[in-house]
């Protein structure tokens, strides 16, 4: 038979029990579920929020798989397509033969002095059959020897640069040719190693003339003989490169309103030159 001081021990046991446990819910878990109560409301109104967004806004909406997957077809087009604008317009910037075949070769300084000087020369000798004026300065600034375009090579494209944006304006007869400028060449590197890819030369003219002579000047710039006739039906003998426009500025000669100024920068890319290996 129990006896009744062990009743009371096991009574004063429920009771101490029932209070520890009353103390962890009130003081444990009943704190802590109001702390999570407090955390959870702005994320649930977060959620709401965007909920809301998602039915009213496009942008939101565009975020399905379907809309994903949609999205990411379009950019793969988008780059296939720009991949091959890339390859083409790599096409039209390859140099003439006799330019790459120098390019490949030893950079010699006396042969690239003799070539100027011809070029020059041959220049001079046009500028007089048609009738248009070469300030000296552009014979001043015409390209020569820079111990700082590397590899020296390159030289030989940036004189075909100048010389043939010269022939184009001899060809429209543009009445004045008052200034040359050679601004520094900008060179492009590809890939994480950093390799050389493109060289971009580019050489401001300022020309002074009918605006109908500058205008045609403009069109035969990117002009290739692959390209068929040109615009005036002759072809610019001895142009061979397509050259791009950078920036452009026309104007109005105040002292003479049948006279509009060109000032122009001209661009022309070359691939970075690959040595020809020794047979």
């Amino acid at each position: 038979m129990i006896s009744e001081r062990t009743i009371r021990r096991a009574q004063a046991g429920t009771l101490i029990l029932a209070g520890v446990v009353a103390g962890l819910y009130w003081f444990g878990y009943r704190s802590l579920s109001l702390r999570a109560r407090e955390l959870d409301g702005p994320v649930a109104e977060a959620q709401k929020r965007l909920v809301a967004m998602a039915r009213t806004q496009a942008q939101v909406r565009s975020l399905a798989t379907p809309v994903l997957l949609e999205a990411a077809g379009q950019m793969r087009r988008a780059a296939e397509q720009l991949l091959q604008a890339g390859q083409d317009v790599a096409r039209r910037v390859v140099w003439d033969d006799t330019t790459q075949q120098r390019l490949s070769q030893e950079f010699q300084l006396l042969e690239f002095d003799r070539q100027r000087f011809l070029t020059m020369a041959d220049l001079r000798a046009r500028a007089a059959s048609a009738g248009v004026t070469v300030a000296d300065a552009v014979w001043v600034h015409y390209p020569d020897y820079d111990p700082n375009l590397a590899p020296p090579s390159l030289h030989w494209a940036l004189l075909a640069t100048a010389q043939q944006a010269l022939l184009a304006a001899l060809h429209c007869r543009v009445g004045v040719i008052s200034n040359l400028t050679v601004l520094p060449t900008l060179t492009y590197a590809g890939g994480e190693s950093g390799e050389l890819l493109w060289h971009h030369f580019r050489i401001q003219l300022e020309l002074a003339g009918p605006a109908p002579a500058l205008e045609r000047f403009l069109r035969l710039l990117p002009w290739r003989p692959e390209d068929g006739p040109a615009g005036d039906g002759a072809p610019v003998e001895g142009k061979t490169q397509s050259f791009f426009v950078d920036r452009i500025l026309m104007k109005n000669v105040s002292a003479n309103p049948d006279v509009t100024a060109l000032d122009v920068v001209i661009s022309a890319f070359c691939p970075h030159p690959q040595a020809r290996p020794e047979p």
